[in-house]
């Protein structure tokens, strides 16, 4: 019998799954694409999955506390002392350096003013997955016309100023924010990333702060995007870089198979993450795509997905759809 999800919950399987299917080799990717589900379980492959869902677990159990940044930074803390919302407890310290500093700045003052960091970094695609339960929760009930909401993009801002505090990461996170609230209100694919783009350059074209690093955007916000060289698009861990590839396949309008086929074969070094947010549009879409026995075999490995979802879902904060 298929798992009922929420809304929550499809945000929780569908990006655990990508990222976990997307840590495979090409050969076990294609017998899940190819819908050969029971041969590749049959390998019984280990649960794995990196840090940034370990944040945006952590986001998602933080929010359901209440919509603080308190305690949002607490389950962060949580995740560095502890290990919680991590299968290995295995952290790249390097590459998340400025996340784990400012858990340290928070440990230090138990303040969350001015803690995250105020230079661009190269590798801050961690706060595209802070914010999806953010985004979730604040546009689960909004009609589309409140998508500029001031009060909605203010609390992600926040959230997301917790680790990187500067306009670039910003607008990144919020042109995503402006996508997942397209995708959530039922809009198609394509016309969901033609929204974001336009609110992107709509809400922070108007505040002087970000005006000048808007232009961030400026090689998604061409004619016909997913036409671009292969080689135009970057491919590292900047949150930018993320949300090229992501824009760059999905304006493709391909099948979840084969936009997943499409990371693996041009983006195969860094595509864990990028098979994660491909999951987590078309899961939202709809729940079919998000496969049953895939999370059976996850809540059959480790109980924290299942757990958390248990928790947040009793909270006022999801919306059940």
């Amino acid at each position: 019998m298929a798992k009922r999800l929420t809304t929550i919950g499809k945000v929780l399987y569908a990006t655990t799954i990508g990222n976990y299917i997307g840590s495979q080799s090409k050969a076990n990717i294609k017998l899940i694409i190819n819908e050969n589900i029971e041969s590749f379980l049959a390998k019984q492959r280990p649960i794995v999955w990196n840090e940034n869902i370990s944040f945006m677990l952590a986001t998602a159990k933080g929010l359901s506390e209440g919509f603080s940044d308190q305690t949002v930074m607490r389950n962060y803390s949580d995740w560095w002392r502890k290990g919680e919302f991590s299968l290995d407890g295995k952290i790249d310290v390097k590459k998340h350096a400025n996340d784990i500093q400012s858990i340290l700045n928070y440990e230090l003052t138990r303040s969350t003013e001015n803690i995250g960091a105020v230079k661009a970094d190269k590798n801050d695609s961690s706060g595209l997955f802070k914010v999806i339960p953010a985004a979730v929760i604040a546009y689960s009930t909004a009609k589309s016309e409140n998508i500029l909401n001031d009060d909605i993009m203010n609390d992600i801002h926040s959230l997301l100023s917790l680790s990187y505090n500067y306009p670039r990461a910003i607008i990144v996170a919020g042109t995503f924010s402006f996508l997942i609230a397209n995708i959530i209100s039922g809009k198609n694919i394509v016309e969901s990333l033609d929204q974001s783009i336009m609110y992107a350059y709509e809400f922070y074209s108007r505040r002087v702060m970000f005006q000048i690093d808007l232009r961030i955007l400026n090689e998604i916000n061409v004619p016909d995007f997913s036409s671009l060289k292969l080689s135009k698009i970057p491919n590292n861990n900047s949150a930018i870089s993320l949300l090229e590839r992501l824009y760059w396949i999905l304006y493709k309008e391909l099948s979840l198979e084969k936009s997943i086929e499409l990371a693996v074969n041009d983006f195969n070094s860094n595509k864990s993450d990028l098979i994660s947010l491909i999951y987590l549009i078309f899961g939202l879409r709809k729940r079919n795509n998000i496969n049953d026995d895939l999370i059976d075999y996850l809540d059959s490995q480790t109980d924290i997905v299942n757990d958390l979802y248990k928790v947040v879902n009793k909270s006022s904060k999801y919306i059940i759809k």
